[in-house]
């Protein structure tokens, strides 16, 4: 999941960006996210993708949410994490 947390009058409160599906988008977030100037986030979800090797997905930012795209869909022979063993 990618998370946003605001804080507000000294307590945090948690809104859900988007919640991986485990499939073709990827199974979660590695190594932390990048956003660019104009709100969208960036970032690698190791496990899962089409052939199980991860994915590196954006997140447009857009008025009601975000919408996931995914940019790289590893195979293993182009990189990504090897679950496989």
């Amino acid at each position: 999941m990618v998370y946003l947390l605001k804080r507000s009058n000294g307590t945090w409160s948690e809104t859900t960006l988007y919640d991986f599906t485990r499939g073709n988008d990827g199974g979660q977030v590695f190594a932390g996210v990048t956003l660019d100037p104009a709100g969208n986030i960036f970032g690698a979800a190791a496990y899962y993708g089409t052939d199980s090797y991860g994915t590196v997905i954006e997140l447009a930012k857009q008025k009601s949410g975000y919408q996931e795209a995914t940019l790289q869909d590893f195979t293993g022979s182009d990189g990504g994490w090897d679950r496989h063993g």
